[in-house]
C-alpha cells in the first residue's frame, strides 16, 4: 500500500523539479508561457509558434486545459511541465506520434536523473507514469486519461501495466 504522506511529499518535490526545469529552460531561450486554450495541437504548429516567441521573445502559448487534476501542487506547474516538454521536443526534433513521444518521455526521465532525482524514486515513478502511461493509453484507445492525479495515484498502488489496463477499461466505458 502506498503511504499518502510520502506520496504527498512526492507530489510537492516534483512539482518544485518540474517548475525549476521550466524556468531554467526559459531562462536559456529568452522566453516564457502562457495559458492558452488555443496552443499548438500538431509539431509543425509548435515549431511556428515556437520559432515566434524566439524571435519576438513574446511567452509561447501553451494549452490551459485539462490542468486541475494533474499530478502537480497546481495547473500552473502542469503548464510549466508542457511548456518544457514542448520546448523538448523542438531541441530533439522529436514529433507527436507515438514512438517519439515515448523517446521524449525517457528524456525527461534522463533529465530528471541528470538534476539528481533518483531512477525508481517516487518523483521518478510520478513522472514516467504520467508521461508514459498517457501515450500509452493514447495508442491503445486515443484518449487521455479524464483525472491525471488518479491514474498515478493508482499505477503506483496496484502496479503500472495494471493502472494502465484498468485506466483503459476505464475510458472505453466513457
Amino acid at each position: 500500500m502506498m503511504n499518502i504522506n510520502q506520496y504527498q511529499e512526492a507530489r510537492i518535490n516534483l512539482s518544485m523539479f518540474v517548475s525549476d526545469m521550466a524556468h531554467k529552460r526559459a531562462q536559456e531561450l529568452g522566453f516564457t508561457w502562457v495559458p492558452a486554450v488555443d496552443a499548438p495541437a500538431t509539431y509543425r504548429e509548435l515549431k511556428q509558434v515556437f520559432a515566434e516567441s524566439a524571435e519576438t521573445m513574446t511567452p509561447m502559448p501553451v494549452y490551459s486545459l485539462y490542468c486541475d487534476l494533474s499530478i502537480f501542487k497546481d495547473a500552473a506547474t502542469n503548464m510549466a511541465l508542457r511548456f518544457w516538454h514542448d520546448s523538448l521536443h523542438i531541441e530533439t526534433g522529436l514529433t507527436f506520434s507515438l514512438p517519439d513521444e515515448h523517446e521524449l518521455a525517457l528524456e525527461h526521465l534522463r533529465i530528471m536523473e541528470i538534476e539528481g532525482i533518483r531512477r525508481h524514486s517516487m518523483e521518478w515513478e510520478m513522472l514516467r507514469i504520467d508521461l508514459l502511461g498517457q501515450n500509452y493509453l493514447r495508442a491503445m484507445c486515443k484518449k487521455f486519461p479524464g483525472d491525471q492525479e488518479r491514474f498515478v495515484r493508482r499505477c503506483l498502488e496496484i502496479g503500472f501495466d495494471e493502472g494502465v489496463l484498468e485506466e483503459v477499461r476505464l475510458l472505453n466505458t466513457a
